[in-house]
Formats: C-alpha cells, sequence, structure tokens
C-alpha cells in the first residue's frame, strides 16, 4: 500500500528527561514532528507483549537480566529489553549503547515500555553500526521491579552513588552480551546517553567494556527542573564528587555537548561537572553550542539535522569515518517543483500528497519507490524520515523527488 506520513505521534517513542515529565514546550514540538511508521513493521510476541519492529533496520529485542540496588541498598532484578538495530549484512559492525534519560514516579517510568531513539539508532545504522538501545531497570516494563536509579526524593540528602553504579553495571552487561553475537565487532565500541543517561555513558567509561573507543554525554546531569528551579539543578556539587572519580577511572575518551539555554542544566553546572571529571585526568572535551528553541535540553531529539553532521565530523577523529547524515542532492532541471504532470508514477493518493507536500513547512521532502510507494515528510530528519517511510519493504529503492523548494530527481 502507498504511503503516506503526517504528523502523528507514535507510543512508544523516546519522552524520558532528566528528572520529571518532558518539558511542556519541546513535548509540543516533539508531537509536530514524530510520524507514525517509518517502514514495513511487524508485530511479534516478546513474553506477553506484542511489540511492532521496522525490518528496514533489523529490529529486534536482546532480553537481558540484570540486578542493582538502590540508594538504600534494596535490591531490583528484572530483564530489561534491549532494542537492537542493525545494517544489511553479516559485519561485524561496531557497537554503540544509546542511553535514555530519566522520570520520576512508577507511571512516569513505566511509559513507553520500550525506548528506541529511531532517528538516532537509524543515523548509527547508515554509519555501519549495530545499535543497542536499553530501557534500564526501573524504567518500561520493569518499572515494577523498584527504581534504582532513585538518587533523592527532594533537593535534600542527594546520592548518586548507587544510581551511577546501576547505569554502569547494565551497560557494561549489555555491552558483553551483544559483543558475543558474530555481527559485533568486539573491538569497537561506543556508549552514548541523553541526559540522566549520559551519565549512565560516562559510568559505563570507567569499566572494563572490550573496544570502548569513546563515551559521549549530551546535556547530562541530574536533579534538574526547568518549572521550579531552570537551569540550576540540585547540589551540583554531590555529582562533581562522583564525576571526578569517574574521571579517574576513564577508560576512554569522553565527549560532552550542551547547549547554552539547557533549562535543565545551565552552563554554569556544566562547566563544573566538566570541570571535575576533567580533574580526575580524563580525557574529554566539551562542545557548547547556542541555544536552541525554547530548550536546549531537547536538541539531541528535535536537532537531529544539526548533530548528525556535527557527530559524523567528530567521529570520523576516532576512526568511524563512513557518513551516517543524509546529505541533500543537487536540485536538477528535470521538472519545476509544481508540476505534477512530470511525477513518477504514481496512484492518484500519492499526486494528491504531493499536492499537499508543496503546502508543507520547510525542511520538507517528498519521496518516491517502486509500485506507487510514496512518502511526504515536514520537519526534522525530512530526509531521512521521508526514505524510510517509503522504504516500506527492505529493499524497495525509494529515492528523493524533491527537498524543500527543489526537485532532485
Amino acid at each position: 500500500m502507498p504511503a503516506y506520513a503526517s504528523f502523528q505521534p507514535r507510543s512508544d517513542f523516546h519522552l524520558f528527561s532528566s528528572d520529571g515529565p518532558p518539558h511542556p514546550h519541546w513535548v509540543r514540538n516533539l508531537l509536530a514532528l514524530v510520524i507514525a511508521s517509518f517502514a514495513l513493521v511487524i508485530a511479534k510476541p516478546v513474553g506477553n507483549r506484542a511489540l511492532v519492529f521496522n525490518t528496514d533496520v533489523h529490529e529486534h529485542i536482546v532480553e537481558l537480566p540484570v540486578d542493582a540496588k538502590d540508594r538504600f541498598g534494596k535490591g531490583s532484578h528484572g530483564n530489561i529489553p534491549v532494542t537492537v538495530f542493525r545494517p544489511d549484512g553479516d559485519g561485524p559492525f561496531p557497537l554503540v549503547i544509546i542511553n535514555h534519560g530519566r522520570t520520576t514516579g512508577r507511571e512516569g517510568r513505566g511509559k513507553p515500555l520500550r525506548v528506541r531513539f529511531e532517528f538516532a539508532s537509524r543515523y548509527f545504522v547508515r554509519k555501519g553500526f549495530a545499535v543497542a538501545v536499553p530501557t534500564r531497570l526501573g524504567y518500561g516494563w520493569t518499572a515494577d521491579a523498584g527504581d534504582p536509579e532513585d538518587h533523592s526524593d527532594d533537593c535534600k540528602n542527594l546520592d548518586s552513588g548507587a544510581m551511577l553504579e546501576a547505569q554502569a553495571r547494565q551497560n557494561e552487561a549489555i555491552a558483553r552480551r551483544l559483543q558475543q553475537e558474530p555481527w559485533v565487532d568486539a573491538g569497537k565500541t561506543i556508549v552514548l546517553g541523553h541526559s540522566t543517561g549520559a551519565l549512565a555513558a560516562l559510568a559505563a567509561g570507567s569499566r572494563d567494556i572490550p573496544g570502548l573507543a569513546l563515551t559521549i554525554a549530551i546535556a547530562g546531569g541530574r536533579a534538574g527542573s526547568p518549572g521550579s528551579h531552570p537551569g540550576a539543578p540540585c547540589v551540583p556539587e554531590e555529582l562533581a564528587t562522583h564525576l571526578t572519580r569517574l574521571g579517574r577511572e576513564a577508560r576512554a575518551p569522553s565527549w560532552w555537548i550542551y547547549n547554552e539555554n539547557d533549562m535543565f542544566f545551565a552552563p554554569p553546572a556544566a562547566q563544573m561537572w566538566f570541570d571535575a571529571y576533567k580533574a580526575g585526568g580524563a580525557r574529554a572535551s566539551m562542545t557548547m553550542l547556542p541555544s536552541f528553541g525554547e530548550d536546549g535540553h531537547a536538541w539531541f531529539v528535535l536537532a537531529n539535522d544539526q548533530w548528525q553532521a556535527m557527530f559524523d565530523e567528530e567521529l570520523a577523529r576516532h576512526g568511524f569515518t563512513q557518513a551516517g547524515a543524509i546529505k541533500r542532492p543537487p536540485a536538477t532541471d528535470y521538472a519545476a517543483l509544481d508540476d505534477v504532470r512530470s511525477l513518477p508514477p504514481l496512484p492518484a493518493g500519492g499526486v494528491e500528497q504531493y499536492r499537499k507536500f508543496l503546502d508543507m513547512k520547510t525542511p520538507r521532502a517528498f519521496a518516491v519507490g517502486p509500485e506507487g510507494r510514496y512518502a511526504a515528510i515536514s520537519g526534522d530528519d525530512a530526509l531521512s524520515r521521508s526514505l524510510a517511510l517509503c522504504r516500506r519493504e527492505r529493499d524497495s529503492a525509494c529515492r528523493l523527488y524533491a527537498v524543500d523548494d527543489s526537485v532532485v530527481w
């Protein structure tokens, strides 16, 4: 069936922030960007759950038994879902682990059932990586197992040690489990994370993970609240002490990224934490980006067109030279943008959707493929998303027809 995507949220999209519900301004932006389906999807039973997977990126789940203790010494155990994406072929592929952030309360931690980071995962698959996206213990379908990442009920008596230990143990277990697969290159691993997930990446960097090449900490921190104390997290000195220890134990270089208008962790806190990590002796660099939107904390989720190109450049310095960002094709003289008569063969619905595409705001992309397939996308990461949606079968040879105000066919 031909495909068209407009703005429709999917229930398993990542919405974790740092220590509370997502900032309301970027929730609205997220819902304007998320689409319902990217590629041919199939439903598979996993335990007693019926889950949907995208076949073009070989999406599947590895369930991994893990255990951890919270700050009171209470243990918890569960089988966490690790969502895996892979390129075509047998590999072996370098491995990247992507860590989500944090929200509080049983109901908040239980949604979604599994985190996928689909936009970021597709970028890394194009870059030639196998991707592992864990939904850590205490989140998703293990929310009832307890909350080993609880570091305080308020701004008092903060204790981040148990949280960091739980994150480190899980990331090490994930890396070692997947490095047993023949399609994973055990000598090349990256661990990254967003928000509190960035601390998980730094904690993993202190463990003996074979082949660990780099950790990436994006908008990292904990105990922030845009509503009650914007930009000023609770007692940043407590976390700084732990980061100095992680810096002493770091086994790989680290790259830190923040935006100037991060409403969870403003530049003073970010700089304190980075300096503490460096003081431990770690090899690390920090990129402070300009303000993004209303809250720079959402940059990794909402600015794929920015960070993907930036990641290609940085990761090339670490030996990962294959491009993951999709470059905009040059304009051609195939047809005028509004000449619907020159479109490749499409059903009547496809022609009508192209007319709707012409009214969409830029950035935008229209992709076409065999058997009358088509997809129209507006917003961040439009090129990648339109191609992915058009490729509703793994081998469909979809191509971009128009991008922004130009025909590129």
